[in-house]
Parts: structure tokens; C-alpha cells; sequence
């Protein structure tokens, strides 16, 4: 725990407990992430910015599996650029590492920040089910 954390935890205990559980992963098993991407890529097949597809993919495993990456400037979880990279067919995860501080940008704007909650939404709905 960050020494801003600990200090949260006794400033506001209810703030801290929202902080911890929004930086929680909701998922940990990564071999998922290439299935996540054929879900997604259906859902946004009409999408006609092929970068912006990209980053929303980004942004939706990032708030899945490493959110507080998207949150703050934090190491993703080892192994997630990988299977990110991979999904999106690039050889080098230096091709996606430069592309999460622009899905973290993005996550600011409504539109964009409902696109992937929607489909963070349906995809834990469906790993419920």
C-alpha cells in the first residue's frame, strides 16, 4: 500500500474502501483476453475509426485486468500488453504500450468511457452466467 493510501485509509475510511475496490481486478485470467476480443470486435464491427477500436479494446482490458493502469499512470499486470498485443496481431508489445496513455486520455470523454463500461458490463455478465 502507497503511503497515499494509507493516508486515505485514515482520513476516509468509506473513500479508501471505493479507491481499493475500483483498482481491483475484475478478472485474472488472461488466456480470456483473445475470446474478449472476437466478443468485441462483433459488438464493434460497424466502429469506422479502426484506431479507436483499438483503444477502446485497450481501455476494456485494462479495466478488467489492471484497472488501476487505467486510472493512473501504474504497470499494467504482467502479462496483459502481451495477450493485448497479440489479439490485436502485433508482434511487439511496445506497439500497445504507447497506445494505453491515449486509452486512458480517452477514458475522460462520455461517450467513449460508456462504450467500455457497456461492454465491461456484459462481459462480466456473461463470466457470472
Amino acid at each position: 500500500m502507497t503511503a497515499h493510501m494509507k493516508i486515505l485509509s485514515k482520513l476516509s475510511p468509506e473513500l479508501f474502501n471505493r479507491v481499493r475496490e475500483s483498482m481491483t481486478p475484475s478478472m485474472v485470467e488472461i488466456d480470456k483476453i483473445p475470446s474478449i476480443y472476437v466478443q468485441f470486435s462483433n459488438t464493434f464491427a460497424l466502429e469506422k475509426d479502426p484506431l479507436m477500436k483499438k483503444l477502446k479494446f485497450i481501455a476494456i482490458i485494462l479495466k478488467l485486468y489492471s484497472p488501476a493502469s487505467l486510472i493512473a499512470e501504474v504497470r499494467v499486470k504482467d502479462g496483459v500488453c502481451a495477450k493485448i498485443s497479440s489479439s490485436l496481431g502485433y508482434s511487439d508489445v511496445s506497439n500497445v504500450s504507447h497506445m494505453i496513455s491515449r486509452a486512458r486520455a480517452y477514458m475522460n470523454v462520455a461517450s467513449f468511457r460508456d462504450d467500455v463500461n457497456s461492454v465491461v458490463n456484459w462481459v462480466m455478465e456473461k463470466e457470472v452466467a
